[in-house]
């Protein structure tokens, strides 16, 4: 029992570390993870894409207008657990917090009513995506070129 107590807690400083948050500025990102592998980031359109690596997590952050639109999680190549992808959700939320849309299927769906903010879950590519409600097809079309990078 002590040994589960002392794994949750480191867990959960890990997954403390890993927040991003919609709306930051790279300043605030660098603060939170350091350095971005891509210093200068990658440019595409009117966004800029950094990339954060912290303990197993991969952090891509979209940028438009200095400030953080998309979000995205990759474990390792690992699934991410219900616990971490609720947590991230948490900590992005600013209102009522996330919903699930639809409970079965991939990518499984979140959305905030009061934020207007969503988030979708892709089981096979083991990555949570965070972004402003709007901003899907941008993150789909625009950004594609970024995120191949990533």
């Amino acid at each position: 029992m002590k040994t589960f107590g002392i794994l949750l807690i480191g867990w959960l400083a890990v997954l403390g570390t890993a927040e991003a948050r919609l709306g930051e500025n790279k300043e605030e990102l660098e603060n939170r993870f350091g350095k971005a592998v891509n210093r200068e980031g990658i440019q595409d359109g009117d966004c800029r894409l950094f990339i954060f690596k912290v303990e197993q997590y991969e952090i891509g952050c979209f940028l438009r207008g200095g400030k953080t639109i998309t979000i995205v999680y990759r474990k390792g190549g690992e699934k991410m657990t219900d616990n971490e992808i609720y947590t991230l959700l948490k900590k992005n939320s600013s209102g009522s917090g996330f919903e699930m849309v639809n409970k079965t299927g991939l990518p499984v769906v979140f959305h905030e009513q009061s934020t207007k903010r969503n988030a979708s879950y892709d089981g096979n590519l083991h990555t949570l995506y965070i972004y402003e409600t709007g901003e899907l097809e941008r993150f789909l079309g625009k950004q594609k070129t970024a995120l191949e990078a990533f």
